[in-house]
């Protein structure tokens, strides 16, 4: 029985022992799940882990810290002071939480009256000098500081702290950034003249690039591009060489030198060789991102990746990519700048001052990246000056704006509200959902049904509900809106039309020799016949892949002369482009423009290259032409040894011969070494016309079809054949041809629609 009680004795101590060291593993394990959570982005779960270890143990600093990081994120400055006001408890001196209570001070005093906005923006500053006296190398405290007298509009003050930021802390990307930003606050908050003689007696670098910007926005264009120029000329330039030359895009670009901007935005994109110069392109970029952009952005963590992230990304917005300048992204800084003169707010944007108190809207997450524009910017900036404006005044009637986007092929109307809240001030535009003032809504009649019948409106109950419908449509529509943006052509641009043929032959190494056949109408490129024989003609072709890594590009300047037989054939200018691609999907891109005139066209769109590199029996696109012939020269339209004048259009006269070519591959040696294939050329009308005969019947013929049979040596050959359509109807047709290959049995055949004109 002794023995017994010992041995209960031990076997309890022993469990106690384990469960006491369990306890204590337990909440280091929750914390260690938890911080994974975090670092994926899954803040909800994170919290309920790392409570959970601080239930087990109060004083655990680290599910403190964890707590206080997912309070950042939302962020939530009441949870923020309460955690590390906790971790202050256990540790007085904890330069961190210090730190991230001068944040939230700061934070919280900006959206305060007068003297409570003092009380937190005085606590803030005690706990930022904690900071500071202890180790003011930690993390940003001194740009934070800067940040502080940012909110008390001590501009002046707000740029030393960041100047001092800067010069402990060079390599840092924040150090560069925030300068920058305090310094446009500055710009946008200051006096003419204080801004001016201050900027002068900094006498640095920085000061000069704010300067050029400062005379650009007082639109003294010439004093603004004489400074920006000389700080590219200096050899050992203080900051990054990124936002001089986006500065001087944005010169360029308001001055409608379009050139001249897109060279400079093309050697801001090239010049990216460090985290700092990639902080400084995003952060002239965030503004069009889409969510999804957002996030593979931030999961790259090399220089070059994302220097090539930005490459893509305005590759595929560039409405011509063939062309020697991204015009979408001179749009875009030419946008900038505007909007940085007519829809700049820096303010507090709160529940308080915003018109949208029920926050029926929905805002993607690249719209919290903002804060340097009303709503009104933010639009604009994404989708250009709108169709029409609508403004309503009076007594009773709340500050508001309108504006109306037409419906076009590559985006959908938008009609978008803005108002002003009575609490807010200054240029704190807000999008609402809907407007409810009768005023307001007469203004904007026959915008919208929607609107209209709110309007006329025969109770509240209908009145309600069509609210509740409009809210619906609205959420749904600036959703789309602040996720999607467009390019906007110059109302005097003129679109020419540019018919195309795209054909796919074999080519070598398993590749796909793909080629465009483009035209122009010579009565396009001649707007009148006074203006003489010869045009300037800049053109260009390019190809992508899915991810929009370049295939090829091909660009050129040209002088046309419309009587010159070997540039012009039937009455159009004509040009190949060639290129050799691996089989898939590809983005296809092609244009011409005749500056002097402003004209342009050109096409945009995604095709599927097929492959030729299988053994089996296979025909090339077919090529339908107004002539081919065999010819020994090598010209722009020479294809294999023979000269094909394309028909990019597709239309022909029955006068005029229709010519096919095309080619035959994998054709089968029989044990002679000999092939042998039938050919089926046909024309047949793809829409027959009921007629009635006459006395002898008669009618013109629904189909041409041209059979030969051939044998040969080669498994690939070239064919062309000549149709005479004179007798055929008029309207549209199909050309097919159908091979056979008689020593196996196999049969294949390729078509392409024409239209035959009376």
């Amino acid at each position: 029985m002794k023995y017994q009680l010992i041995g209960l004795t031990l076997l309890f101590t022993i469990c106690s022992a384990f469960s006491e060291v369990n306890a204590q593993a337990l909440p280091q394990h929750l914390i260690s799940q938890a911080d994974s959570l975090y670092k994926e982005g899954q803040f909800k779960e994170a919290k309920k882990l790392y409570k959970q270890a601080l239930k087990q143990d109060p004083t655990l600093i680290q599910a403190l810290r964890g707590l206080s990081a997912v309070a950042f994120q939302k962020p939530d400055w009441g949870d923020v002071k309460k955690w590390n006001k906790k971790i202050l408890k256990l540790r007085p001196e904890d330069l961190e939480a210090h730190y991230n209570l001068g944040i939230a001070y700061r934070e919280t005093g900006k959206f305060k009256a007068l003297l409570l906005k003092k009380k937190d923006f005085s606590t803030s500053q005690k706990h930022f000098e904690k900071v500071l006296m202890q180790d003011s190398t930690f993390k940003d405290v001194l740009l934070q500081r800067g940040y502080l007298e940012r909110w008390r509009r001590h501009w002046k003050k707000a740029i030393q702290w960041a100047y001092r930021q800067l010069n402990l802390k060079p390599q840092t990307v924040s150090s560069h950034t925030g300068l920058f930003k305090l310094y446009r606050l500055f710009l946008h908050n200051a006096g003419s003249n204080e801004v001016i003689t201050w900027l002068k007696n900094k006498n640095d670098s920085w000061a000069a690039l704010f300067l050029a910007m400062h005379y650009r926005l007082n639109e003294q264009y010439a004093k603004a591009d004489s400074i920006a120029l000389s700080l590219l000329n200096q050899k050992n330039l203080s900051l990054s060489r990124i936002p001089v030359l986006l500065e001087l895009a944005r010169i360029y670009a308001v001055q409608e030198q379009d050139s001249l901007a897109g060279i400079y935005f093309q050697k801001a994109l090239n010049s990216i060789q460090s985290p700092i110069d990639v902080e400084f392109m995003f952060e002239d970029c965030k503004y069009i991102f889409k969510d999804s952009e957002l996030e593979t952005y931030q999961h790259l963590t090399s220089v070059e990746d994302k220097k090539e992230f930005f490459v893509k990304f305005w590759t595929a917005r560039n409405p011509i990519p063939a062309a020697e300048i991204n015009i979408r992204a001179v749009e875009h800084f030419r946008r900038m700048a505007y909007a940085e003169k007519n829809y700049w707010f820096d303010g507090a944007r709160s529940w308080v001052n915003n018109p949208d108190k029920v926050q029926e809207l929905r805002f993607p997450k690249t719209f919290y990246l903002n804060k340097e524009f009303n709503d009104k910017g933010l639009i604009y900036i994404r989708h250009g000056e709108p169709d029409d404006i609508a403004r309503t005044g009076g007594a009773d009637v709340p500050t508001n704006e309108s504006w109306h986007y037409y419906a076009r092929n590559d985006r959908p109307e938008y009609i978008f509200h803005f108002l002003i809240s009575q609490f807010a001030g200054g240029s704190n535009w807000r999008l609402v959902p809907y407007i409810t003032n009768r005023a307001i809504i007469a203004d904007r009649l026959g915008w919208d049904t929607q609107l209209d019948r709110l309007y006329f409106a025969d109770s509240q109950v209908e009145f309600s509900s069509l609210l509740a419908t409009i809210a619906n449509e609205s959420r749904e529509k600036v959703m789309q809106a602040m996720s999607t943006d467009f390019h906007t052509w110059d109302k005097e641009v003129q679109p020419m039309d540019m018919p195309y043929q795209l054909v796919n032959f074999q080519g070598a190494d398993n590749k796909t020799l793909t080629e465009i056949y483009v035209g122009l109408s010579v009565k396009d490129i001649q707007a009148e016949k006074k203006n003489g024989l010869t045009y300037r003609l800049e053109h260009g072709a390019a190809v992508f892949d899915q991810n929009w890594d370049a295939n090829g590009r091909y660009y050129q300047k040209e002088i046309v002369n419309i009587q010159n037989p070997s540039q012009i054939h039937h009455g159009f200018w004509l040009y190949r482009y060639a290129f050799s691609l691996e089989p898939g999907e590809h983005h296809i891109t092609f244009y011409s423009e005749i500056p002097e005139q402003n004209k342009i066209g050109g096409e945009n769109f995604l095709a599927e290259i097929p492959d030729f590199s299988r053994n089996n029996l296979q025909i090339s696109d077919l090529i339908l032409a107004y002539e081919v012939h065999p010819t020994v020269t090598d010209s722009v339209l020479a294809h294999h040894g023979f000269q094909i004048i394309p028909n990019p259009s597709k239309t022909f006269s029955r006068k005029e011969p229709v010519y096919v070519y095309y080619e035959i591959y994998n054709l089968t040696l029989d044990e002679n070494g000999r092939t042998s294939f039938d050919i089926e050329n046909e024309i047949k009308q793809l829409k027959k016309k009921k007629k009635i005969l006459g006395l002898f019947g008669g009618g013109k013929r629904q189909s041409v079809s041209i059979k030969v049979s051939r044998t040969g040596k080669d498994a690939s050959v070239q064919e062309f054949v000549i149709f005479d359509v004179k007798k055929m109807d008029p309207g549209k047709h199909l050309l097919t041809v159908k091979v056979k290959d008689k020593n196996t049995g196999q049969v294949i055949d390729k078509s392409v629609e024409l239209i035959l004109k009376k």
